[in-house]
């Protein structure tokens, strides 16, 4: 992930944001827009799915070992989810979030993080 950093004061955000707009991304062209999102704490899972009709199969779903250090995420492995019993809830927050933004067609790539609590945050999603 390019130009992720956790922030733990505004000094930070503020190096951040100088340290990230106007780069170059790896595809290329300028970053000239950032999103911001509060740090969530947790489990981190990815699901790749493929929807036809509005009807969504899971292809696969991972598990992301993380840590932090410093400003930066970590990745030290990825683990393939093996039981669906293990991530049901959130497979089934993926597939509602999928019906909301009404995506019914093609593959898609969502991730979210699992709370400590056991609440499910969206991150992302790449339809």
């Amino acid at each position: 992930t390019f130009g992720v950093s956790v922030c733990h004061n505004e000094d930070e955000l503020r190096s951040a944001i100088e340290n990230t707009i106007g780069k170059t991304n790896f595809l290329g062209g300028t970053i000239d827009t950032l999103l911001l999102q509060p740090y969530v704490r947790g489990t981190e899972y990815v699901v790749n799915v493929a929807s036809r009709n509005g009807t969504h199969m899971v292809t696969d779903a991972w598990m992301s070992q993380k840590k932090c250090s410093g400003s930066l995420i970590l990745y030290q492995r990825e683990d393939l989810v093996r039981s669906s019993s293990d991530v049901q809830g959130v497979v089934d927050y993926v597939k509602q979030t999928l019906d909301a933004l009404g995506i019914r067609n093609g593959p898609s790539h969502t991730e979210v993080m699992r709370t400590d609590e056991g609440e499910v945050v969206l991150l992302e999603v790449n339809p």
